[in-house]
């Protein structure tokens, strides 16, 4: 089995925005869902939260919405996505409704982290002085039931999954995500460079 960090694909889709008077008019003060990455339940004080999108390159050109894309590592999935992996991800977190514009969506929130099955491993995972992400390795036979976590380890930011939901994501063609095994790299690997390679 392999693991991989969930990146967003920044450069040809717009990423995800909740606003914070939004979350304060449903969810309340104590419970700041959109800056607050910690597995923590919502789903018995949720209310459908409406979110935004918005265009974080320069150029500033990217008009397409993803079907799938991370913020704070949470997954945000259009209807498409919704019908395509909700039966494969629930029992990791919860399924919470969301709205766009006109549109119905979810967010994924991860209630797993690879702290609850000790699958860190602590000598491969690394920071640097300044508390900044180095490496970061599992414990892969530890968790490979569990399709989608977070670790505590980087602040609970990341998502991480496996072969499974890789290979659903794919299979069904849904955009808006890159996947890398550089597990540690909190930066979505440029795709553009990597197309330049294979030619």
């Amino acid at each position: 089995m392999t693991i991989y960090r969930i990146n967003p694909d920044r450069m040809n889709y717009q990423l995800l925005t909740i606003s914070s008077e939004e979350v304060i008019s449903k969810l309340g003060k104590h419970y700041p869902f959109h800056i607050d990455p910690t597995p923590k339940p919502y789903a018995s004080i949720w209310k459908p939260l409406e979110v935004s999108f918005y265009d974080s390159t320069s150029g500033k050109k990217k008009t397409k919405l993803p079907d799938i894309i991370i913020d704070h590592g949470r997954l945000f999935l259009n209807k498409a996505g919704t019908n395509a992996l909700s039966a494969l991800i629930e029992a990791d977190g919860e399924i919470l409704p969301v709205v766009f514009g006109e549109q119905h969506g979810v967010i994924f929130n991860s209630l797993k982290s690879a702290e609850d099955f000790d699958a860190i491993d602590t000598k491969l995972s690394i920071k640097n002085d300044w508390g900044d992400l180095q490496s970061l390795a599992f414990f892969e036979e530890k968790i490979d039931s569990t399709v989608l976590f977070k670790c505590q380890f980087d602040g609970f930011t990341g998502l991480f999954c496996n072969d499974v939901f890789k290979t659903a994501v794919e299979q069904t063609e849904l955009n808006g995500v890159i996947f890398s095994v550089d597990l540690g790299n909190i930066f979505p690997p440029d795709q553009s460079a990597r197309k330049l390679a294979e030619h």
